[in-house]
């Protein structure tokens, strides 16, 4: 397996994130290996309300540190599940930002959604008969992608390559379990990432809308279920060992690599083989945003700044009205973010009511792509 990754991998380097994740705040957006699509409308213009990134990163520093030698359904896993627009990988983008600035630990988050989203184009693979390996796969393109801090396709595109030469290459990887592909490839950017950070001997993934990938795969191998156990069986069920830190002598008894995993999804696919009693630390998100705070902290900051020095500040009365607004929308952020967008690119000469129409009658999805795409005359 090693050997295979090498020379599939032989001419791309980690990402500078990856190598260097103390200077995450001094890269530019490319730099900082984001899933998430919306960096300019979001993570730039739109403080965090009502959720502590800090504590949770802690929390799961914690877990990790002392639940090292835990495996199989000992091994707790945290999650989140809400709906579309929720907020669940602004939620896990952030607490990653904060678990970078541990130096013994690669972070790494990846998704089966937006750019890296589960296609017939992304995530079949020729030859691959094995839904395990299958998924595994598609798993270890995304892993790969976040590592060498590229575009999904160039990982798939090179792994697609390797896989179609030879016949050989897939009946090496189906002699594999899915588990095993992924606990190896793990491994082998743990060893990777410590020619330049020598120090780590901890793992932590972040997985995006997870259940994407169980619909795909359901549809393309006749009802398997539960696919996301072979991620789950790479991480938790076994453990992982691994040569010390700063260890190069083949000699040395292996450690047990430090490990955790955070799964999100927009739904539950409750389909195991069996009852599972593996507990489960549910990572919570705010039912709503404080619909004060939406226009103290977002909204109002955007349109004061489009407005400029010259022209009169928002007044109370024109934030009381976009309060209203705020609170029959703040319990989807993304809706904040639209709205947001708007006061960000087209501005707010007044509030009054044909805007607070406007912004009411706007509310759905599908309307405010559209209609927020055009400025409107107040």
């Amino acid at each position: 397996m090693e050997a295979w990754l090498n020379e599939i991998f032989r001419d791309l380097r980690p990402c500078r994130v990856m190598v260097a994740p103390e200077k995450y705040d001094s890269f530019p957006p490319q730099d900082q290996g984001h899933v998430i699509d919306s960096v300019n409308q979001t993570l730039k213009v739109m403080p965090l309300i009502g959720f502590d990134p800090t504590s949770w990163a802690q929390n799961i520093e914690a877990y990790t540190r002392t639940t090292a030698g835990l495996c199989e359904r000992k091994k707790y896993m945290f999650a989140t599940v809400r709906g579309s627009g929720g907020g669940k990988t602004r939620a896990f983008t952030e607490i990653r930002r904060e678990l970078l600035r541990s130096e013994n630990t690669l972070v790494m988050m990846i998704t089966f959604n937006s750019d890296w989203d589960v296609s017939a184009v992304t995530d079949i693979w020729p030859g691959v008969t094995l839904p395990g390996v299958s998924y595994a796969l598609s798993v270890v393109s995304r892993m790969a992608a976040m590592f060498f801090g590229c575009e999904f396709r160039i990982t798939r595109r090179k792994m697609e390559k390797s896989i179609t030469k030879s016949a050989t290459v897939i009946e090496f990887l189906e002699d594999e379990s899915g588990s095993r592909i992924i606990a190896q490839f793990i491994v082998w950017m743990i060893y990777r990432i410590r020619q330049d950070r020598p120090s780590v001997d901890t793992f932590i993934l972040l997985a995006d809308e997870v259940v994407r990938m169980e619909t795909s795969i359901k549809e393309r191998y006749g009802g398997i279920k539960d696919i996301t156990s072979f991620l789950r069986g790479a991480l938790l069920d076994n453990l992982i060992m691994i040569r010390p830190p700063f260890s190069t002598d083949q000699a040395v008894e292996d450690s047990v690599l430090k490990i955790t995993l955070a799964l999100s999804s927009l739904e539950t696919s409750p389909t195991g083989g069996s009852t599972s009693n593996r507990p489960i630390v549910p990572i919570i998100l705010p039912a709503a945003l404080d619909y004060k705070e939406v226009v103290s902290k977002i909204w109002s900051p955007s349109i004061n700044n489009k407005r400029g020095a010259s022209q009169k500040q928002l007044s109370r009365d024109e934030s009381f009205e976009l309060e209203l607004v705020a609170s029959t929308i703040n319990n989807i952020p993304r809706l904040v973010e639209y709205a947001n967008t708007y006061f960000v690119n087209y501005g707010c000469e007044k509030v009054n009511g044909t805007l607070i129409s406007y912004l009411i009658g706007n509310v759905s999805f599908v309307s405010w792509v559209r209609a927020l795409s055009q400025p409107v005359q107040f």
